[in-house]
């Protein structure tokens, strides 16, 4: 039996047929011994940088072990890098800067690095294909929310993002766009029908379309539809056609002048058309009269009804009577601008009320004179600017003026407020004026004559 090490230099696959020969050596060795004496077997093991392989016999089995050196993976790929089987690994992590490379001529690389990661084409015109169910692209950086660029669905349509936000989708009818769509350039459109080179569509049936005029279709320009019908067509010979009225401030023809006359037929005439009437017939009718004010006055009162139907008055027949029997109260103020007696109540007891929410307030009756409900008062004076020369309260009938009070009798209490005593007995006064301070009454008994009494408290 010949045991070796095996040597440094071998591949993989030289070391695993070389352990292989050992086992096969091993088992064809036939040991008789007389006695139950032990072997002792000592095997020279060439070292390697990760220590060296051993082989160990068991005296009671009678079993070789062979124990081959922990080879590092930089042992193994020293003795060769390359190998035509299959290797699956738990994980792969390569260091900054380093790709992956596919080809006989590292023809493609996969790599990475801090910024950027990139599948790489070395001068080969080769295609790149990414083959799943669905693919999602996804711009977020790790850890943060999806944002999606775009999706591709299998047997679907295909979708692209701005800021997660879809714009454009593929769809089995075409293509659908969210947003504006800016051409830089000429847009050209091919169809399925003759001569038309652009539609564009509305559930189905096209509303509007600029055609190929190269072809069998020669309208240029069409747009809208209207009952089956092409609303506003341009025709390549430069003709217009329309199924509605056209609005316009003004139709020039081209070529034409100020002193023409444009015809239905598109032909012009500068000496048939009528700039002034001076048929006999026309000016010695009534309707030579009739100005464009009368027809607008017309055209109001028919908006009022149909005379030929409702009729019209030629006069007014109407009283106050007739009309307060229709109906004798209104929302509307009542103003009276006649210089006389413009209002007259004739009744027996009549009155004439103001009232506040249904009851009277204030009644100017033509018997008793003027009465307030309780609690309203008479305010004499000026209501806009809320100055009054004399008030009579409601509730406890006291009277107060700025001015005088005049009186043949006086019962009950008088009040005279804001008094200033006169200065001199010969002060400006009227007879019958009273006045007071601290210490004296003042009566006025003549113009400008005043007589005073001294006043004091009493027990």
């Amino acid at each position: 039996m010949t045991l070796r090490n095996v040597p440094k230099g071998y591949t993989l696959e030289q070391q695993r047929q070389e352990v292989n020969l050992i086992a096969v050596d091993v088992d064809d060795i036939d040991l008789t011994l007389e006695t139950r004496a032990k072997l002792a077997l000592s095997v020279a093991a060439e070292p390697s940088a990760s220590g060296n392989g051993n082989l160990a016999y068991d005296n009671t089995t009678g079993i070789f072990t062979y124990t081959p050196p922990a080879l590092t993976l930089d042992d193994i790929t020293d003795n060769g890098n390359t190998t035509t089987n299959s290797i699956t690994v738990g994980g792969l992590t390569l260091n900054n800067n380093i790709d992956i490379s596919f080809g006989t001529s590292t023809n493609a690389t996969l790599g990475y690095s801090t910024s950027e990661t990139a599948i790489r084409y070395q001068g080969y015109n080769t295609d790149l294909k990414l083959s799943a169910k669905n693919i999602y692209i996804d711009v977020a950086p790790s850890g943060l929310p999806v944002e999606y660029a775009a999706k591709l669905f299998q047997d679907g349509g295909v979708e692209l993002y701005y800021n997660g936000s879809k714009k454009f989708e593929t769809t089995t009818s075409g293509i659908t766009v969210t947003g504006s769509v800016l051409i830089d350039n000429s847009l050209y459109v091919n169809s399925a029908y003759p001569g038309i080179g652009a539609q564009i569509l509305e559930t189905g049936a096209y509303r509007s379309r600029v055609d190929d005029v190269s072809g069998t279709v020669q309208d240029a320009l069409v747009l809208g539809r209207f009952q089956n019908l092409d609303s506003f067509v341009v025709k390549a010979d430069g003709n217009l056609t329309t199924v509605g009225d056209i609005t316009a401030n003004k139709l020039v023809k081209s070529g034409g002048t100020s002193s023409q006359f444009l015809k239905a037929d598109g032909s012009t005439d500068s000496s048939t058309y009528l700039t002034t009437e001076s048929d006999p017939v026309f000016s010695a009718s009534e309707a030579a009269s009739i100005t464009s004010t009368d027809t607008a006055n017309w055209d109001t009162a028919y908006g009022w009804g149909d005379h030929g139907v409702e009729g019209y008055l030629t006069s007014e027949t109407d009283t106050l009577q007739s009309v307060t029997d229709r109906g004798a109260s209104s929302s509307n103020p009542l103003t009276f601008s006649y210089a006389g007696q413009a209002l007259t109540l004739t009744g027996a007891s009549s009155r004439l009320d103001v009232q506040n929410g249904g009851t009277y307030a204030i009644s100017l009756n033509s018997s008793t004179g003027i009465n307030t409900n309780q609690g309203v008062g008479l305010y004499i004076g000026n209501y806009g600017t809320s100055l009054w020369r004399a008030q009579i309260n409601g509730t406890n009938g006291n009277i107060t003026t700025e001015g005088s009070v005049t009186a043949a009798s006086l019962s009950g209490s008088l009040v005279i407020s804001g008094s200033t005593a006169p200065t001199t007995a010969s002060s400006t006064g009227t007879p019958g004026e009273i006045r007071y301070d601290a210490s004296f009454i003042y009566v006025c008994i003549a113009t400008n004559t005043w007589k005073r009494a001294a006043i004091s408290t009493w027990p």
